[in-house]
């Protein structure tokens, strides 16, 4: 069984914390707020400090609104769900776009940094298909895809794998403990037949060490060989809708791709 942390190198995300991007900036301006305080009173202060922070909260929910309906709108407009819409996903190597649906309030921003991507994809006129996976067989069949080379994951999970979140109904426990359903990824090792190999795997769910599942074996372990870091992204700790968007846009620059072979050009120069 391959080990993740011999195998390949976790990156520590710099997106880690960047949902707080906003925020940080407006506290940056309370020492404003502190400064007038030798020419207002009291009162005055506070009422400076709680206009920072409220307009650091309000930036940071329009900037996470921009992010969810990007995204869904970028989504939507892809015909038949890949580029070119008549893709032979069968038979010509492509990116995989799989999206691990939950339900309910779990479901919200599922799509976060898709958008990143498929704006990439279709400037560079590269080949992808979107992926919806509704359970663990789903994700199973769209992996089995040989063609299916660069693979981008977006999900709930932990390190070692993804989950299912189901909403539960109108119970309110379930916002907290919502019923699930687990891939982990150290079960698709003895497949028969056995999944095909990859050449880059983008984990982009929360990577954390899960106190309830001792599985930790990432996918890119399991699914390149001998796997250099330009070939994986796997980070450390959770991730966050902020994150994921930012990551997208330097993850994706930075791939790289095998080249197409011509046949009909190998074969006139035979």
């Amino acid at each position: 069984m391959p080990d993740s942390d011999s195998t390949i190198k976790i990156t520590k995300n710099p997106f880690s914390y960047s949902m707080y991007i906003f925020f940080i900036i407006g506290l940056l301006f309370v020492g404003f707020g502190i400064a007038t305080l030798f020419w207002v009173d009291s009162f005055g202060l506070f009422f400076i400090i709680f206009i920072i922070l409220g307009s650091s909260f309000l930036v940071m929910l329009i900037f996470l609104l921009f992010i969810i309906t990007r995204s869904i709108d970028s989504v939507d407009a892809v015909t038949n769900q890949q580029y070119p819409e008549n893709l032979d996903f069968l038979n010509i190597d492509h990116d995989a776009l799989l999206v691990v649906h939950s339900m309910g309030i779990h479901g919200i921003g599922q799509y976060s940094g898709i958008d990143n991507l498929i704006n990439h994809f279709i400037g560079e006129d590269l080949p992808f298909k979107i992926y919806h996976c509704y359970n663990p067989e789903d994700i199973i069949s769209a992996l089995r895809y040989q063609h299916a080379k660069y693979v981008w994951i977006f999900a709930h999970g932990w390190r070692g794998g993804v989950v299912f979140k189901w909403g539960g109904g109108n119970n309110i426990g379930a916002l907290f403990k919502p019923k699930s359903t687990i891939l982990t990824y150290e079960s698709l090792v003895n497949l028969c037949p056995p999944l095909p190999k990859k050449r880059f795997i983008a984990q982009l769910h929360c990577n954390d060490i899960s106190k309830k599942s001792p599985e930790k074996t990432t996918l890119p372990a399991i699914l390149i060989d001998n796997p250099r870091e330009q070939d994986y992204y796997v980070t450390e700790g959770s991730l966050n809708h902020y994150a994921i968007w930012f990551a997208t846009r330097e993850v994706v620059l930075k791939i790289q791709r095998n080249p197409i072979i011509d046949t009909e050009t190998d074969k006139r120069e035979d």
